[in-house]
Order: C-alpha cells, then sequence, then structure tokens
C-alpha cells in the first residue's frame, strides 16, 4: 500500500502557464489542474502507514508533515492489489487540504505550584498559538491560611465564598507580634 502512493505538497502559488500570470495563494480544486511543471515545483511528501490489525479493510491511515491548510496532490498508481486479489486498473489521483494543526494551551501538572526556591518554572504545553499571556500571584507561605479558609471546591478552579475576597482583589495582610 505504502509503495503505491504518492503525495506532493503543491505549491502556495499557481505557476504561470499559457497567457495566465502567477496566481498567488491558489485554492487548487482537481487533479486535473496539476501538469509536469506543477508537480516539479511540488515537494514530496513522506508517507507513513499506521498498521492495522485487520488485513484488508476500506480505511487507511497515513501519518505525514505538512503545514496546515496547504493543499496535497495524492495519486494511487494502477495495479494496487485488494481483497481478491482485485487489482486497481486506473490510478487515481485527488487534491486534499491538510488539516490545521490543532490550538492547544494546556498546564501539564494540575495544581501546579511555583516554589520560592529553586527553578521557578511551570510547565506549559502550548501549540498553535502565536502569543500567549500569563498572570502569576503570589501567595506567601504564612498566608496560604487564607486562601483556604476563604476558597471552596477544587484546586484547580477555587470558588470564592466571600464577595470581598479573590483573585481580582489585592489583600495586604499585616500582623503585630507581641512577646508574652
Amino acid at each position: 500500500m505504502q509503495d503505491a502512493i504518492q503525495a506532493y505538497l503543491l505549491p502556495l502559488n499557481k505557476p504561470a502557464s499559457k497567457g495566465t500570470p502567477v496566481q498567488t495563494n491558489y485554492q487548487w480544486n482537481t487533479p486535473g489542474e496539476v501538469d509536469a511543471s506543477v508537480l516539479a515545483a511540488s515537494t514530496p511528501v513522506k508517507l507513513q502507514l499506521i498498521p492495522s490489525a485487520v488485513l484488508y479493510q476500506s480505511l487507511h491511515t497515513f501519518r505525514f508533515n505538512a503545514p496546515g491548510n496547504r493543499f496535497l496532490y495524492i495519486k494511487i498508481n494502477a495495479g494496487l492489489p485488494g481483497l481478491g486479489n482485485y487489482l486497481l486498473k486506473n490510478s487515481y489521483t485527488t487534491i486534499e487540504q491538510a488539516p490545521p494543526y490543532p490550538r492547544q494551551l494546556q498546564f501539564l501538572y494540575k495544581g501546579s505550584l511555583l516554589t520560592l526556591q529553586g527553578e521557578h518554572k511551570m510547565s506549559v504545553l502550548v501549540r498553535g498559538i502565536p502569543t500567549v499571556k500569563f498572570t502569576v500571584s503570589r501567595i506567601f507561605s504564612d498566608q496560604i491560611n487564607h486562601l483556604v479558609s476563604q476558597t471552596a471546591g477544587d484546586f484547580n478552579d477555587p470558588n470564592f465564598i466571600s464577595y470581598s475576597f479573590g483573585p481580582r482583589y489585592k489583600w495586604h495582610f499585616y500582623f503585630s507580634l507581641r512577646k508574652s
């Protein structure tokens, strides 16, 4: 199966041809638009077949690396054997658009805290997002009891019990120590 399929990353711009100028950011539609000059300007894409538990299946899955929203020219060569030793009589060609990479933002460890000592690093997974803004708050170890007593629910998403205490308010606590 893998030897019978070729994939090409089509160029962003359609090259100039007989009487037509270069067309920028071209939306490739049909395989008939792809000729030898377009294939020469295209980049071959390596397809890696993902194995299946079933010997003959109707859906085959491949892993490939291509920029999101770019167009691929896919060709399946004639002679590919199928179930019952039937052979594909004619070559099959199609144009498909690569899906965009998923956008994702996630803290890798729920309930992460930065310590006052050490590296001061927090692991974050960012995919497909050009800019990320973080707001970090600091709670001193001798003030953690206020956070615990004024919140309820999960540590990852606390509910503030008092309307006057929450993440949007800045509180300063002053303590006086007396010798007894």
